[in-house]
């Protein structure tokens, strides 16, 4: 369960995760597939199966996030969910 304004991080590779951030984050679980490099829909949900987020994401809308580190996040988290799926809501992080 999460409280209003926390978060969640889902790593990939647990101990490469722990190398790089330390103790600071624990995550969540392991992530084992990969997203899409073509896009791909995303969709969070809560316990009963509704819809807490559901969007889209182009890879080709920041290219540099394609392998080199970088990651999308919101802009603004307290915007319309619904237009999380817009280039214009997202920016490029160094993770």
């Amino acid at each position: 369960q999460l409280t209003p304004g926390q978060r969640v991080v889902v790593a990939r590779h647990l101990a490469a995760f722990a190398s790089r951030y330390g103790g600071s984050v624990t995550p969540a679980g392991v992530y084992t597939d990969s997203l899409d490099d073509r896009g791909e829909r995303l969709r969070l949900e809560d316990a009963r199966g509704e819809p807490i987020l559901d969007c889209r994401y182009d890879r080709r809308w920041y290219p540099l996030t394609d392998g080199l580190g970088f990651a999308l996040v919101v802009r603004d988290e307290q915007a319309d969910p619904a237009a999380w799926d817009t280039r214009a809501r997202l920016c490029v992080r160094y993770v």
